[in-house]
């Protein structure tokens, strides 16, 4: 099709249908569309061709937020950030051959991981570990002539701080029964591996008292110290964390990160992001979860979770309504699973000018692409009239260019939805002279 031939086509408003025979396909839709764009009227337009800008190894899974004046990217197996200028800076090496990275923005911070690695890229392009390690083992605990304290029986507990002052989880409490005017000696302090932990902070009980109350801050290199009685601060709030696990996804949510692992969902305490209660902040789901996204706040805010499509077994889509994951309620909202890795986050006027706040985007494992709103609701968007080919995978790119508002998802793997149309096929035979 040559010069400006293609502008004359159209329009056609409703898009590409392909749930009907190709000798039926209404005026205002068409057929297939390649390597165009076609805008909200219907008009299509010659999409822009492509340039190499870098050449990699393996170079996968691109973060980019207009948050960020830098990008991230797995090249070479290397956690890997380019500036505007695309030179890039490696952040960690040795990651997991082969596996997407999963990413999510908190705060200026980028959280990733990929299932086996993880971590968090600092605002200032540092990578650092998620969440703070906590003290191996406990430190010996006595008593002291010295130091001021009313008799009675104390408890004992040590956390990590980095010098931005995130905190880790604490060791098991030790009892100290300590005599009038006594204090407590500390030996055998464990010392952090991260190098970011500068002190180690102890917390203790009021006598005979059940709520850790932090007391003195303890320099790294420090192995033993006398504590003595004074003011104390605030209660000790990370009993029990540790570090959460990795997983195939990483989404922020509600003040909380949320991580899927296999078929469980981890979610941290709030506002200690990349930290876990293990023994009780996770949910179970029948099997591996392939979509998961947070898109709002307050109101109508929930986790849309899809797991899997197996042979026999079909993917479902649930809701976790609440902003309290202990008392949230669980549903199933929509009878299909989802494509691994399409899930994304976008503008609700992106769709419909009456959506307010961001929803919830992926597709799902029927072909279809769908939405997800406050409360839970799925709005299908195109059930009627197209169908995706059936995939093993996908992503999906979010972007606003040249006045277009796209959302994008590639998928891998793909095979014939047996759902869709099938087209005519139209052949001439000769034999022995005879045309059919």
């Amino acid at each position: 099709m040559a010069g400006d031939s293609l502008q004359r086509l159209g329009p056609w408003p409703k898009g590409i249908n392909n749930r009907v025979r190709e000798t039926m396909v209404p005026r205002n839709q068409l057929r297939a569309a390649t390597n165009v764009d076609i805008d909200r009227s219907g008009i299509p337009q010659r999409r822009a061709g492509t340039t190499q800008v870098f050449a990699g190894t393996r170079l996968h899974s691109l973060f980019a937020d207009a948050s960020f004046d830098w990008m991230l990217a797995s090249n070479n197996d290397a956690l890997t950030a380019y500036d505007t200028g695309l030179v890039p800076t490696v952040l960690r090496a040795g990651l997991t051959p082969y596996q997407p990275l999963s990413y999510a923005a908190i705060n200026g911070e980028v959280y990733w991981t990929n299932g086996f690695d993880c971590g968090k890229v600092t605002a200032q392009g540092v990578a650092v570990p998620w969440g703070v390690e906590k003290p191996l083992g406990t430190p010996n605990a006595a008593s002291t002539a010295a130091g001021a304290f009313t008799a009675g029986a104390y408890q004992v507990a040590l956390t990590y701080l980095t010098l931005d002052g995130e905190e880790g989880g604490s060791t098991l409490a030790t009892i100290v029964v300590v005599p009038e005017g006594g204090g407590i000696q500390l030996t055998q302090i464990p010392q952090p591996v991260d190098m970011r932990i500068v002190a180690a902070r102890a917390y203790v009980t009021t006598p005979n008292g059940e709520v850790l109350y932090w007391l003195r801050d303890i320099p790294v290199g420090m192995t033993s110290v006398s504590l003595a009685w004074g003011p104390l601060g605030k209660a000790l709030e990370t009993q029990w964390l540790s570090p959460m696990p990795p997983g195939q996804i990483v989404r922020y949510g509600n003040g909380r990160l949320w991580v899927a692992s296999g078929n469980v969902v981890w979610y941290s305490e709030p506002l200690h992001y990349g930290q876990v209660r293990a023994a009780r902040n996770f949910m179970t789901f029948s099997d591996e979860v392939v979509v998961m996204e947070y898109p709002n706040e307050g109101d109508g805010s929930g986790l849309f979770v899809a797991t899997r499509q197996r042979p026999n077994k079909p993917g479902r889509t649930y809701f976790i309504a609440g902003q309290n994951p202990k008392d949230a309620q669980l549903r199933i909202v929509h009878p299909y699973g989802a494509v691994k890795g399409t899930g994304a986050t976008v503008p609700g006027i992106w769709f419909d000018p009456q959506l307010g706040g961001n929803v919830a985007y992926w597709m799902d494992d029927d072909g279809v692409p769908c939405l997800g709103l406050a409360g839970g609701t799925i709005r299908p968007l195109t059930t009627e009239t197209y169908l995706a080919p059936d995939a093993e995978s996908g992503a999906t790119l979010v972007r606003e260019i040249n006045g277009q508002r796209q959302v994008l998802t590639n998928l891998r793997g793909t095979s014939v939805n047996q759902a869709a149309a099938s087209d005519v096929a139209v052949a001439t035979v000769t034999r022995n002279g005879l045309t059919t």
